[in-house]
């Protein structure tokens, strides 16, 4: 359980602020000389609401603050959250104490009983007394609560925990008690190994447990299937085909099979599963997926799919005509006439517009983007074309119709790289190209908790409470397994960031709807962009002149803030750095040994080699970051083909999209810090909206 920073001997008196209320309470109460009124004034101090929000307000007190609502809070919810979290706040350095504030506690404070049992039971265990009579009272007490598995676990009853484990199967302690079970039972390992294949796949050890999975004896087809799904969801599509091709044939894993060797270079052969998928599933929902990449693999049949799609799937048409019309002209003209709004059709006309504007033919040019932006003003694409109908706009001297398009870009897409090109261009101080690195701007300030807007009230009160490791072994069982809502999505993201798996909340949050009222919740950024290794990049930016809200986007797009991050070519850490070049920059720093595995370490070595590139490019910061992901010889070409007076028109000419890409998250990232960072700009926002 997570708790409060240890106090101070000097912590254990109340603050002034607690003793002055007090005081103030006896002279108005006592005194009698304001009656009524006095009282009214003295509730308003004390009272504190048994919602989330009283909570989060709660946990946010001093240790002497805790001690006092603990005792004397005019309402038992607060005593009873207050006794709680005073508990695990001196439990490190007080454990008698700590024992004492939560004796009888889960009497008069069950929602959260469980969890008070369990806190009693690992102080026990930390003063070395014999904490099994009271995992056996929360056995006894709790029968509902799936924390009853970290009970059997730690009083080692394996004659309850097949039940429990079926009882709760998607919560971490049981899954742990099927993982000793497995050692425990060599013959049943395999029943307790898939039960971790398919509850347990966040497990750090879950690769372990695959490999002795696939290195059992007499695996059955359902088997292999069941370990197939587990590296699907973990995206290792090598070893998931060769898996979905010895498991039972049905629909899905024909089409996970095909679609694996798709993503795994092997066209061919995907190819003709999708064909076997159309064959023998014919009522397949399926279908639509191998359909969609049939028009892509498959030229010589790709007007029987467009017919297939649009009888069946017709919600998939737009997507499968951007594929064709991708390497054959005649299929143009049909997206553009009959899916006009769609992103395909936006992303056509892009390509429309910018030979155009090659061709020095700007009228045009304006006219397709402004297209994009009016029909489909909510996708990606129309922040780039709202971008570029400004700078058009500019070269033909519509200076306010330019400074209009750029406002609309910061209006609907605030948060794109699109955004922050338009705020540079509209002469926001926000940094330009080379004026990034020149920029010293504050850390963000940490924002406050919110409240769980879904959830059950064990799970909020948890959350509230700080307790966010418990909150996300309890959401393990109790959100949803498969189709989550926006809300559960939006949970699921905070609870995975509370226990630092960014890359994974990132993953959440951006399948939330565009429109979703979530977004607006500041937790929604604060979830979307961490701030995370404030000292180490601090350190690390100070010694080599680095803007840190730069390198802190960098990170993020790098590595999502995974310290074990590995690319498929080798890049290791928080800025995936290659061997050979931490190399190179280790010898330069003087470090003869060094663990890119460490954060301190990476961030350091990353940083300087950010710098050199930097001083390299003379500080031009979309130069280095394009260097930083394909080396400067790559982007020294580009130079030479595409010339350095005008960024904007160079990167839209990156012939490497996913360099393109790179730089444009990267700055986008930056941008979204920056955002934190400086209130203003955010309040320049908001004035626009009105």
């Amino acid at each position: 359980m997570s708790a409060p920073s240890s106090p101070s001997t000097s912590q254990t008196r109340p603050p002034a602020r607690s003793l002055w209320r007090r005081r103030r309470t006896w002279f108005l109460v006592g005194g009698g000389g304001l009656g009524a009124a006095a009282v009214v004034v003295l509730l308003g101090i004390w009272w504190r609401s048994p919602t989330p929000e009283a909570a989060i307000a709660l946990r946010q007190s001093d240790f002497a603050e805790l001690r006092w609502q603990s005792r004397f809070a005019m309402d038992a919810a607060t005593r009873q959250r207050a006794r709680f979290l005073y508990a695990l706040a001196i439990a490190p350095d007080q454990p008698q104490a700590a024992l004492q504030a939560l004796q009888g506690l889960e009497r008069s404070y069950p929602l959260l009983g469980p969890y008070i049992l369990k806190l009693r039971a690992q102080v026990q265990t930390q003063l070395g007394q014999d904490p099994r009579e009271t995992w056996r009272q929360l056995l006894n007490t709790y029968p509902e609560s799936p924390v009853q598995a970290e009970a059997v676990l730690a009083l080692g009853q394996w004659d309850l925990a097949p039940a429990t484990i079926q009882r709760w199967p998607r919560y971490p302690a049981s899954n742990e008690l099927a993982r000793q079970l497995a050692k425990r039972q060599p013959a049943e390992a395999k029943r307790w190994l898939l039960q971790i294949a398919q509850f347990g796949r966040y497990r750090f050890d879950i690769d372990a447990v695959l490999s002795e999975l696939q290195a059992l004896p007499n695996l059955t087809a359902r088997d292999r299937q069941q370990i197939a799904d587990a590296y699907w969801q973990r995206d290792d599509y090598a070893t998931a085909a060769d898996l979905y091709a010895r498991s039972p044939q049905t629909d899905e894993t024909l089409y996970r099979q095909a679609r694996s060797l798709d993503l795994t270079s092997q066209p061919e052969v995907a190819r003709t599963l999708y064909q076997q998928l159309l064959q023998r599933f014919p009522q397949s929902p399926e279908r639509e997926r191998a359909l969609v990449h049939l028009v892509r693999l498959d030229p010589a049949n790709r007007d029987r799919y467009l017919q297939l799609l649009e009888r069946q799937f017709a919600l998939s048409l737009p997507e499968a005509l951007g594929l064709a019309a991708a390497t054959e002209p005649r299929y143009r003209p049909i997206l553009l006439q009959r899916f006009p709004a769609s992103p395909e059709a936006a992303a056509l006309r892009w390509q429309q517009a910018w030979q155009q504007a090659e061709a020095g033919n700007l009228p045009q040019a304006i006219a397709l983007v402004t297209q994009t932006r009016d029909r489909s003003p909510t996708i990606e694409a129309a922040a780039q074309a709202g971008f570029w109908l400004g700078r058009w706009q500019t070269q033909l001297g519509q200076t306010d119709a330019a400074q209009a398009a750029w406002q609309w870009v910061l209006q609907q897409h605030p948060d794109s790289y699109y955004a922050w090109r338009s705020a540079a261009a509209l002469g926001w101080p926000v940094g330009d190209f080379s004026q990034v690195q020149a920029q010293q701007p504050a850390w963000p300030q940490a924002q406050s908790p919110q409240a769980l807007p879904a959830g059950s009230a064990v799970l909020k009160e948890l959350y509230a409470l700080g307790q966010t490791e418990d909150a996300w072994r309890l959401w393990q069982q109790e959100g949803p397994s498969r189709d989550p809502s926006p809300s559960d999505r939006f949970i699921s993201a905070l609870l995975e960031a509370s226990i630092s798996r960014y890359d994974r909340a990132a993953s959440l949050l951006k399948g939330l709807p565009i429109d979703s009222p979530l977004r607006q919740r500041s937790d929604f950024v604060s979830t979307l962009y961490p701030v995370v290794f404030k000292e180490e990049i601090t350190a690390a930016t100070q010694r080599d002149r680095l803007n840190p809200l730069l390198v802190l986007g960098l990170i993020r797009q790098e590595s999502r803030f995974l310290p074990g991050a590995t690319s498929v070519v080798g890049a290791r850490g928080l800025m995936q750095l290659m061997p050979e070049t931490a190399a190179e920059v280790a010898a330069e720093l003087g470090l003869q040994q060094y663990d890119l595995g460490d954060p301190q370490t990476n961030i350091q070595l990353g940083s300087r080699y950010l710098r050199n590139v930097l001083d390299y490019w003379r500080e031009d910061s979309l130069f280095a970051i394009a260097s930083y992901n394909a080396g400067p010889g790559n982007v020294e070409n580009w130079v030479r083909r595409f010339g350095r007076r005008d960024r904007d028109r160079w990167l839209e000419q990156i012939p490497f999209p996913e360099t393109r890409d790179y730089v444009e998250k990267v700055l986008s990232n930056y941008w979204n810090y920056l955002r934190q960072s400086d209130r203003s700009l955010e309040q320049r926002l908001q004035q626009l909206d009105r």
